[in-house]
């Protein structure tokens, strides 16, 4: 089990890593360098790599995280990409339960009859408002009070560039859930 002095330098060594990636993406995007490795990859080890990560980092202290995802989910995606996006949904979701005794993230997996993915992050935080829901994924808006909106813009951006999506509900009595959509391998 690692000691709170460890869990402090990997969630610095985190968030340092979360700028950097933010940085690249966004110098990639200004190069309009687009090609971007992709390899058939089961999805549930992405979400369980992001997982780690995310508990690594001391964000599963007050949160009860469930990841359901019965059976192999085979994607054409860049793993490393697909790490980033599950991250950053887990992240902005235990975000959203600061404060909350009883937090739970969802983390569902599945594949669709019309042969698309759906990769669900639940949460039973307080919602958002119709308003911050329209403006999500908006650089420079955030649901956040010190947020910049980047996180879920550049998540969003890689799930166009899969040919996915990642679309949001929310309500206060059933807090916020994120879908990303892909299509299989």
């Amino acid at each position: 089990k690692a000691s709170p002095q460890d869990l402090t330098v990997l969630s610095r060594l985190m968030k340092q890593t979360e700028r950097i990636n933010a940085i690249v993406d966004n110098v990639r995007a200004y190069a309009k360098i687009s090609e971007v490795k992709r390899s058939p990859t089961d999805l549930r080890n992405v979400i369980q790599h992001a997982a780690a990560a995310w508990r690594a980092a001391g964000r599963a202290d007050t949160v009860a995280l469930t990841l359901t995802a019965p059976s192999p989910v085979w994607v054409k995606v860049s793993a490393l990409e697909w790490e980033l996006v599950v991250l950053n949904l887990l992240k902005n979701a235990s975000e959203a339960l600061a404060g909350r005794k009883d937090g739970q993230i969802n983390v569902t997996l599945y594949e669709k009859d019309d042969g698309g993915v759906h990769l669900n992050v639940s949460d039973n935080g307080p919602g958002l408002t119709e308003e911050k829901l329209a403006l999500l994924g908006e650089p420079v808006d955030s649901a956040k009070a010190t947020g910049l909106g980047l996180g879920l813009s550049i998540a969003k951006e890689v799930a166009e560039e899969h040919d996915g999506t990642i679309t949001a509900k929310s309500s206060d009595e059933e807090g916020t859930t994120f879908t990303a959509t892909l299509p299989t391998a």
